[in-house]
């Protein structure tokens, strides 16, 4: 940049060339920048980094700086649409590198914007390849890491084929990062439920089969006590059964749980002692004599 270039503090013979020489069409680009040229009005050219001449006869004229350094561009986009229909928002970063003289056709529009708005142009090819890429992959596959990187690269591919035209390239190892994905609020509560529950299922078997019926019931207790759950027309039975069927990891514990109150055989009645024989000769009528 202009300001980062002090005359002072370079040689002899370039402060001589920049001090006395500026009648004959020398300047300095420092490094990293491009000096643009015009000729009579019209863009010629961009020249630099480094000690530059300019012919001021044939009215050529300075122009802007254009830096050809890496440049970030950093940006969040929102209702990005994935394959499962859900919308979610993504904070992407990338890494830019902008040289007008791979694009001469574009340059003399792109050299008089400041390099804010250069970026900008790029956002609007970086949202299309995001729109593009992400349509491929479920929200949940997203979240991953290992195809995370897939998605970075796909991203980056089709934004390096779309800004070429323009000047612009995707730096490498850098190029398009994924910083944030923010899934919607319902599934966000659904992966929570699910991280819960698999913990419950982890603790479940320190529990005691008493104890892990026990808090089964209260569960469905919480569920029925929670907003809309009087609603429901379902009994008391029928809900912890479907709450035991929902977490099948439970059923080896339930089924091998003992009774509370176990049920004991009633006692029965002892038997009335067998009646004895009737004999004959105790029919007989006794003699009165």
């Amino acid at each position: 940049m202009k300001d980062s270039f002090n005359p002072r503090r370079q040689p002899l013979l370039l402060r001589f060339l920049l001090g006395v020489g500026q009648w004959a069409g020398f300047a300095f680009v420092p490094a990293g920048n491009m000096q643009v040229i015009y000729r009579m009005g019209l863009y010629k050219g961009v020249k630099g980094p480094g000690l530059i001449r300019y012919d001021s006869f044939l009215s050529e004229k300075l122009g802007p700086l254009v830096f050809i350094g890496m440049e970030t561009l950093e940006h969040t986009f929102s209702n990005l649409i994935t394959r499962d229909n859900l919308t979610i928002t993504l904070n992407v970063s990338a890494a830019l590198r902008y040289d007008p003289n791979d694009a001469p056709a574009r340059a003399p529009q792109l050299t008089r914007l400041p390099q804010g708005q250069r970026l900008d142009v790029v956002k609007g090819f970086l949202h299309s390849a995001l729109l593009a890429v992400v349509n491929r992959y479920t929200a949940e596959q997203l979240t991953q890491y290992t195809l995370r990187t897939r998605v970075q690269h796909e991203v980056s591919g089709l934004l390096a084929a779309d800004v070429r035209f323009l000047g612009f390239t995707v730096i490498e190892p850098e190029r398009v990062r994924v910083l944030d994905v923010k899934l919607p609020e319902r599934i966000t509560e659904r992966h929570e439920l699910n991280a819960q529950r698999r913990l419950n299922v982890l603790a479940s078997s320190e529990f005691m089969p008493d104890e892990l019926r026990r808090a089964l019931i209260i569960e469905v207790l919480e569920k029925i006590g929670a907003p809309g759950g009087g609603k429901t027309q379902l009994s008391f039975g029928d809900a912890l059964q479907s709450v035991l069927l929902d977490n099948k990891a439970y059923t080896r514990y339930i089924e091998q749980a003992p009774l509370p109150h176990p049920i004991e055989p009633s006692p029965t009645e002892p038997e009335a002692p067998p009646a004895p024989k009737d004999d004959a000769k105790t029919r007989l009528p006794k003699s009165r004599l």
